[in-house]
Parts: C-alpha cells; structure tokens; sequence
C-alpha cells in the first residue's frame, strides 16, 4: 500500500472519530483558533509545514484535553509519519480509561506497526463491549491471521461475512482469500481474491496471490497478467 495512502486511511480514523470533551477552546483565544484553522487547512492535503506544526503543538500543550485540538495534533503526527509519539499519546491512561474509538486507532495502530498480539489486547476489550462491531470483528480476523491463527481468523470473517461484502471491505476480503489459499482449497481463494478486486483493482496482495495460484496451475496466461499487475503496483510503491 503506497505511504499517501496509508496516512490518508489513519486520518480518515481521526476525522470519524472525536471524543468529546467538555472542554473548548476559549472564545476570547482567538491566535489558537487561527492556528488551528491554518493546520486544518494545510492537513485537507495530507501535508503540514514544520512551522505551523511547532505553532499546533504549543497549542496542544496547552490545551491537551480539548478535543478538536487532540484530533488535529493526532493527524499531524500521522502525517509527520510519527507513530510512536502517537502511540505514546494514546496510551497515556490505561485500556478501561480511554474512549472505545480511540482504544479502535490504537489497535489499528498496533496493526500498521506489526504489534499483533498488543492490538488483539485492545480488540478484545472492544468485542466485549461491541460484539457486532464490524470494523472491529474485521481487526480481530486480520490480526488473527497476522499471528498465523488461520483456522480462527476464517471463522472470524465468515462469521460477518454478509456485512464484509456489504461493506465492501477489499482487506478483509482479500485477507479471506489467502486464507483459502494456504488452507489449499484454491477454488475459493481463487473466487475471493477475485471479489477483493471487484473492490479495489489495486490490492497487491490480491494479485501477487492470484499470480501464484495460476503459476503453480500452470496456467501461463493468467500468470502473466496477475504478475504485470502485480509489478506496476510495485513499481507505485517506490
């Protein structure tokens, strides 16, 4: 997954979810509202300068507990790519004592940063709150089959599979297919890796399976046309 891509997803997370909070800024502080509206301007583009990142900082010290500032200070980090300093700022309280949505950054979070059994922690104490929650069902399958539960993370899918191809959640799904591929029942690998495409074209690791299973069937024409594919999107990433 291209880098733009991957901040452009961790801030959506941040722009859906914002705690409340009974603090606001002030109405008479008008220089950190200023800020806060240039940054917010800046960060509509995925980008902000090293001076008006000093300038949101300093507003966030001093305003830590204000919602609309803790959001944008967390997207700036994304985009400063600092994900320990947002780590480290998302778990300043333990699990019982922050938000449900940002327990959902941090274990998404986890997740980018390769730190699965970390993030199964969080997710359980979602589950336990929100059984149905699908964004969470499908962080528990992915994490699930990160830490080589195969069996487990198949059983996590199918069992909201109906909202996942609903949802048309290309991760998940692709996720599900490369689970039928290493179970060997390559049929359904073969039609699910598909279905993730459906959705995104330019899932990587859809093709890249793809062009596997056909390799080994000996089929040299779809190979060459998941393996073509598979390259361009590689070539994207550099």
């Amino acid at each position: 997954m291209r880098r733009k891509t991957i901040v452009i997803l961790l801030i959506s997370i941040f722009f859906i979810a914002c705690q409340n909070s009974a603090e606001k800024l002030p109405d008479d502080d008008t220089q950190a509202k200023a800020v806060l509206a240039q940054v917010n301007i800046e960060m509509n583009s995925s980008h902000i300068s090293p001076e008006s990142f000093e300038k949101l900082k300093a507003v966030f010290e001093k305003y830590p507990n204000v919602a609309e500032v803790r959001k944008s200070y967390k997207i700036a980090l994304i985009i400063r790519d600092d994900l320990e300093s947002l780590e480290k700022l998302l778990t300043e309280d333990n699990l019982s004592e922050i938000s449900s949505d940002d327990r959902k950054n941090l274990a998404k979070l986890y997740i980018k940063n390769g730190k699965y059994e970390k993030s199964s922690e969080v997710i359980n104490t979602l589950i336990k709150e929100t059984p149905n929650d699908l964004e969470v069902r499908g962080m528990k399958g992915l994490v699930l089959f990160n830490l080589g539960k195969l069996d487990e993370a198949g059983k996590e899918f199918d069992g909201v599979w109906d909202e996942i191809i609903r949802n048309k959640r290309s991760e998940e799904i692709a996720t599900r297919g490369i689970i039928y591929y290493r179970q060997n029942n390559i049929p359904k690998a073969i039609e699910t890796l598909k279905q993730a495409l459906e959705v995104d074209p330019n899932h990587i690791s859809a093709t890249y399976t793809l062009s596997r299973i056909y390799a080994a069937q000996g089929d040299t024409e779809q190979t060459e046309v998941y393996r073509q594919k598979t390259d361009e999107l590689q070539n994207k990433l550099k």
